[in-house]
């Protein structure tokens, strides 16, 4: 596939970048997909591309473009944020573990990459590890539900119901529809025999 000019690059990045800062996800993908299409190769784009394989279930189609995206740009934290959730995706989580730690170490304040590697780490049975890593998550960002909720059903896991019940209520006050959040609550209700 040939290269594109310069002009028509910088013209198509520009229209990605318009539609994400629209908050037009679906209109910069589309855009994403067409600039790919006309082989304009960019990490932003390749990671769109990947983005809509993985929202569509087909994490294995992904991971091919977050790996060309992540040699294009090694340094960029959030395209190997996005390289270890597939990596996740795909139960690769030793690898995912990996992409996350090199985020951190890219970006250190980064919550989500913090949250994730506890997400994995707790999936491969670390539960402290876990734990450490969405309490930084919590640090970066006080307001990070997802890790906050994480955190809530670790204390139903650990039968920590006091602790559950008040992080769930607390994450449900922000946010009442926030699912993890949700279960806790219900898992320290059925503890306490309101069924």
């Amino acid at each position: 596939m040939a290269e594109a000019a310069p002009d028509a690059r910088a013209a198509a990045l520009r229209e990605v970048q318009a539609a994400i800062r629209a908050s037009d996800l679906p209109g910069a993908t589309a855009r994403a997909l067409v600039a790919l299409d006309a082989g304009i190769e960019h990490p932003m784009l390749l990671n769109l591309r990947a983005l809509k394989a993985e929202e569509e279930g087909r994490a294995a189609d992904a991971l091919p473009d977050l790996q060309r995206a992540h040699e294009l740009a090694p340094n960029d934290f959030t395209v190997v944020n996005a390289l270890g959730l597939c990596l996740a995706r795909l139960e690769r989580y030793a690898e995912a573990a990996a992409a996350f730690d090199k985020a951190i170490k890219l970006e250190p304040r980064f919550a989500p990459a913090h949250h994730n590697k506890g997400w994995v780490s707790e999936l491969a049975g670390d539960l402290e590890g876990a734990r450490r890593c969405h309490l930084q998550a919590l640090k970066m960002n006080p307001d990070f539900i997802e890790a906050s909720a994480a955190l809530a059903m670790m204390a139903v896991r650990a039968g920590d119901m006091a602790t559950a019940r008040r992080e769930a209520e607390r994450i449900l006050d922000k946010d009442r529809n926030q699912p993890t959040a949700q279960v806790a609550l219900a898992a320290a209700e059925i503890d306490e025999g309101h069924f």
